[in-house]
């Protein structure tokens, strides 16, 4: 009696384990991390997205939100990383335009609440919009580690030469 007891709790357990294993449907994703700092000091807020190249055999996006210390940890499709290839990076941070009250909805969607325009980038066009980012990466199986330090830009006052 105890032999089949044993017999079934492993076949149960056996069967847990293929279970779990086919509860991660989708793409195998690789972990990305890093930081992101504005002259040097940590960036907090600012949101992170790597858009996937053309010709990327998974074209799934990547994002997240830094926190205090500037790190940020990808997601995809809620799941930790994002499928290997190549990336555009975009980092964006908004706050909202003087004498706007954001409604609480858009507080959680940055990006409506930019559409709306409630809100405006604080960050330079040159990390802020596809198009025009600087930051381009290739992202291995395995994973990796990017940390990118984001260059404020000085306005030139034209009377005063600066």
């Amino acid at each position: 009696m105890r032999t089949d007891k044993l017999r079934c709790a492993l076949a149960l357990a056996a069967a847990g384990v293929v279970t779990a294993a086919g509860c991660d449907s989708g793409p195998k994703l690789a972990p990305v991390i890093g930081k992101v700092t504005l002259d040097g000091k940590p960036l907090d807020g600012a949101n992170v997205a790597f858009a996937p190249e053309p010709g990327n055999a998974v074209p799934m996006q990547g994002f997240d939100v830094t926190g205090a210390e500037g790190n940020y940890t990808l997601m995809a499709n809620g799941r930790r990383g994002i499928p290997p290839g190549k990336y555009k990076v975009v980092i964006s941070k908004v706050e909202a335009k003087p004498g706007v009250v954001i409604p609480e909805t858009f507080k959680r969607d940055p990006i409506m609440a930019k559409m709306a325009g409630m809100t405006k980038e604080t960050l330079p066009d040159s990390v802020s919009g596809v198009g025009e980012t600087q930051f381009e990466r290739e992202v291995p199986p395995e994973g990796a580690t990017f940390d990118f330090d984001i260059k404020a830009v000085k306005v030139v006052d034209k009377k005063k030469g600066r």
